[in-house]
């Protein structure tokens, strides 16, 4: 394989990647606390990252419905281990205890579930009160390296989590965070990126046949 058609086929292998980046994100543009991953190239790198920017924080009334401004994800123990999320779409169980819809308990900053015993109210520091009685403070954490950040189902992420200090965030009662995915922007985006898809796939044609030419005509003068 000559220099160039390898720099075709390594174009059409970005090509892929990136549309299916773009897939995953238009598919979870709905999804609450969804974080969209962007594709970086570097030298001979070519990897996914975490694009960690807000979504737009949606009014719901629901004082269990939370929302983190400034940075920071909530702290979820599932059946993988734990995870996080900026998916603040809360419930209690039959335990009274703070969950996720799927029944996933939302931990406190000391790694345990949150067990409400009367009225809920949660402050913007992440101090949960249960009645007027501080019961747990919401764990609230950043990535050590938002570059080795991992996406996982639906909005959850996996990553080495480090607890954010009080004041580098906020929780707002009744507020989800949306998808940080702007559907226009990356439709626009994967217009263009079939285009390019399709030149390269021409271009690297092109070169086939004529290598192929070339051949037969260096065949016919050897006979």
């Amino acid at each position: 394989m000559n220099f160039a058609v390898k720099n075709l086929t390594d174009h059409l292998k970005s090509c892929r990647n990136r549309y299916m980046v773009m897939a995953s994100n238009m598919a979870n543009s709905g999804t609450d606390g969804f974080k969209k991953n962007v594709v970086v190239q570097k030298g001979m790198f070519m990897g996914t990252v975490v694009d960690t920017s807000q979504g737009v924080l949606a009014k719901t009334g629901n004082p269990l419905d939370l929302a983190i401004t400034g940075g920071g994800f909530f702290v979820v123990r599932t059946e993988r281990g734990d995870r996080f999320t900026s998916c603040g779409s809360f419930t209690l169980d039959e335990k009274q205890r703070l969950v996720t819809k799927r029944g996933e308990p939302v931990l406190n900053d000391a790694g345990k579930p949150i067990t409400i015993r009367g009225d809920l109210e949660i402050a913007e520091d992440g101090s949960v009160y249960s009645g007027k009685e501080k019961v747990a403070r919401l764990a609230v954490v950043k990535p050590e390296n938002r570059y080795n950040m991992i996406s996982e189902q639906e909005s959850f992420l996996r990553f080495n989590p480090t607890l954010a200090l009080k004041g580098e965030f906020t929780i707002k009662s009744g507020y989800l965070e949306k998808s940080n995915v702007d559907p226009l922007r990356e439709m626009t985006a994967g217009i263009e990126m079939l285009r390019d898809f399709e030149l390269a796939q021409r271009i690297l044609k092109i070169n086939q046949t004529l290598a192929e030419k070339s051949a037969a005509e260096i065949g016919n003068t050897s006979r």
